[in-house]
């Protein structure tokens, strides 16, 4: 149960908001939390041979009065062909057949715990990365002769080998790799911060389609389900304990704990995520108040030494971090990092070159980042073999911190407000992510996967400013642009807009109905941080972009065209079939069109929404950080043309099933729709997702 105060620095939450589960187990039985530990030590593959000795480690427990003789077996069984949906951890796809099996009987005195330690070899080994997440399953068995039903758990888990290093920053599978990554909060947006499994697959889904590959988890451990999501589609984890240790940030937060409660929550994460592949990195915590202190330096050793005791780095390899804010040259900063594996840097991309110079052997993380210098950012990642990667603060809006994010016009000094003064209190989220809290891609997302080298060319419109105005831009914030070539613009505006096309390619033209817009093509390059920038009058029509190889060659275009008038309402549903389980979620996107189906993105329309069938409508939401309206009635107010229903089966009191959900979305004015979404079963033998909530 969460507190009331002042106990976070963002939305917390309260209640109970993720999932509980009860089990009961015979009097001899592998303990139920963190119970089956399967370690792949990194000298136990080889690579050159595709092979890998897997090692089981069951910590078999008595609670009876008398000692047992238990026969403890485990089975391996290969990746499984295709993942299933739903997002809860006993969702991973389990594998098919046994391919390996190790039986051991051991004596386990009353009220003891005995660990059985069973080594499997893989003579084929289907490794596990971001581009093939081979996920393994282990099944243990536990059984007695007095015990007339054998315990069983299973796990599933993945292997591969990674290294960091100075010289050859973070390799999986003996290939380097950069972390393009992001920090993500614990709230599912419109749902609060209620971690039904398919709201955390979601958002591991759409960071990964944004060209994603790794994420941190601030400030806090995640989900099961988010952890299982990681694994199941390739994404590299960093999960992250805590934001302060005994010296707080607020008056009523986990400081008053940690003394007390930091080795039970610390060996509660590992025990628990011990056995996911997507986790690559443990952080100790974020921007801890007192790292410059004796204490506070202590610390960072203890906590470190005490997790590599839970999983040493020899075995799953993991590195241990910490972010630092803005790490400087100094002997208290080398001595809060030398504990670490990994030196975590917060807005810390200037102090890399000097950092290697003073200490050559520190392997550093960006672990925050501003988006407005993410091209400097990303740079001094390519450039420095000892930063591993960058995790830009945030991947995903989140609720609280409200508009650190935001723009606005004629505003005070950010000088004089720490960044923090675009927006007033009307807002209620902090608007600095990729990706708003439905889940839609903002527009610093389309530069960022250019300078990823994930997408080769996009366009980005700024909004009309006004005469006499000047826009202001927070901490963590991005000009107000939008892939839109529709605009409000008065009639015989003849304001200029603004236009940036990001592009990989060698050259770009801009069109405008038709009319190229320079004599020839700009060049985009690293030198222009891969950006053409054109200023043109608005007028209605299309806007092209153009992008030509190296040759001059036409290589890709992309167009945008102006929305006529409001018309009707278009439902896209993310999924069309969903199990018949109340973790399984189907987001609704309802846009606002015109006669032909274009979006229209200056439409701020009520939509109200209706659910029949065998499903609810969970929440409702959109990007909006201004709109403080509840995310549990059924209209929303659409920004930028969208707004977004969720769908899920069963209801209060009322189990899941197998039939359809129909959802109608109307608006005064447009033409309604109606979508439908098919609830199945899920197929025999295959237990549900997670519990019910």
């Amino acid at each position: 149960m969460q507190s009331a105060g002042s106990n976070s620095r963002w939305y917390a939450g309260a209640g109970i908001y993720r999932h509980v589960h009860m089990a009961t187990v015979p009097a001899v039985h592998a303990l139920t939390f963190g119970g089956v530990g399967v370690t792949t030590k990194q000298s136990d593959i080889d690579l050159a041979r595709g092979t890998a000795t897997v090692t089981v480690v069951t910590s078999v427990h008595n609670s009876g009065a008398v000692a047992a003789a238990a026969t403890v077996a485990a089975h391996i069984a290969e990746p499984a062909s295709a993942p299933m949906a739903g997002g809860a951890p006993s969702s991973v796809a389990l594998a098919s057949a046994s391919i390996a099996a190790v039986s051991s009987v051991v004596s386990v005195p009353a009220g003891a715990t005995v660990n059985v330690s069973q080594s499997i070899p893989l003579p084929n080994a289907q490794l596990w990365s971001p581009d093939a997440p081979n996920l393994y399953s282990a099944s243990v068995s536990v059984t007695t002769s007095a015990s007339t039903s054998a315990d069983r758990t299973s796990t599933s888990f993945g292997v591969r080998h990674i290294t960091f290093s100075n010289a050859s920053g973070f390799s999986i599978n003996g290939v380097s790799m950069k972390l393009k990554g992001g920090c993500v909060h614990h709230d599912n947006g419109p749902l609060g911060s209620k971690t039904l499994g398919r709201a955390e697959e979601r958002r591991v889904e759409n960071l990964k389609a944004a060209g994603y590959n790794a994420i941190r988890t601030s400030h806090n451990p995640v989900s099961p389900a988010f952890v299982a999501a990681c694994d199941r589609l390739g994404v590299l984890l960093m999960e992250e304990a805590f934001d302060c240790w005994d010296d707080g940030k607020n008056s009523e937060d986990y400081h008053l704990y940690f003394d007390e409660w930091w080795q039970r929550d610390v060996t509660s994460m590992v025990m628990r995520d011990r056995n996911s592949p997507s986790i690559v990195m443990w952080s100790i915590g974020n921007e801890i108040p007192m790292r410059r202190s004796a204490k506070g330096i202590a610390l960072s050793a203890t906590l470190a030494d005490f997790v590599r005791s839970l999983d040493p780095i020899e075995g799953n390899g993991r590195a241990v971090t910490s972010a630092y804010p803005g790490a400087m040259e100094d002997t208290l900063t080398d001595q809060f990092l030398a504990p670490l594996d990994v030196a975590g840097y917060n807005y810390g991309w200037s102090h890399y070159v000097p950092a290697h110079k003073r200490v050559p052997s520190r392997v550093i993380a960006g672990t925050e980042s501003f988006p407005l210098q993410s091209f400097q950012t990303w740079q001094a990642v390519l450039d420095n073999s000892w930063v591993i990667g960058d995790f830009i603060w945030t991947a995903i809006d989140y609720i609280g911190e409200s508009a650190i994010g935001g723009t606005g016009f004629n505003t005070p000094d950010l000088r004089a407000c720490g960044g923090y003064c675009p927006q007033g209190w009307s807002w209620h989220i902090s608007f600095c992510g990729d990706l708003d809290i439905v889940g839609h891609r903002k527009p610093q997302s389309l530069y960022r996967t250019v300078l990823w080298n994930a997408s080769q060319l996009e366009i980005a419109v700024h909004e009309p400013v006004a005469a006499g105005e000047k826009e202001v831009v927070a901490s963590w914030g991005w000009p107000t642009e939008l892939p839109s070539w529709t605009w409000d613009a008065p009639a015989g505006h003849t304001a200029n807009l603004s236009v940036n096309v990001y592009s990989r390619h060698a050259a770009v033209d801009l069109v405008l109905n038709g009319r190229k817009l320079t004599p020839a093509p700009l060049p985009v390059s690293r030198a222009t941080q891969f950006t053409a920038s054109f200023t043109l009058p608005y007028e209605r029509g299309t806007l092209q972009a153009i992008g030509y190889d190296a040759a001059g060659k036409q290589a890709e275009t992309k167009t945008i065209a102006t929305a006529g008038k409001a018309a009707a309402i278009r439902l896209t549903a993310d999924r069309s079939t969903i199990r018949a389980e109340r973790d399984d979620l189907s987001y609704v996107t309802a846009e606002v069109v015109d006669a032909n189906g274009v979006l229209v993105p200056t439409a701020s329309t009520v939509v109200r929404f209706e659910a029949s069938g065998v499903g609810e409508l969970a929440a409702v939401g959109s990007g909006d950080p201004a709109d403080t309206g509840s995310f549990y009635l059924a209209t929303r107010r659409s920004y930028r043309g969208k707004s977004v229903a969720v769908l899920r089966p069963g209801g209060t009191n009322k189990a899941a099933s197998a039939g359809s959900i129909t959802l109608t979305a109307s608006a005064s004015g447009l033409r309604g729709a109606t979508l439908t979404v098919h609830v199945q079963e899920p197929p025999a033998g295959e237990g549900p997702s997670s519990s019910a909530q």
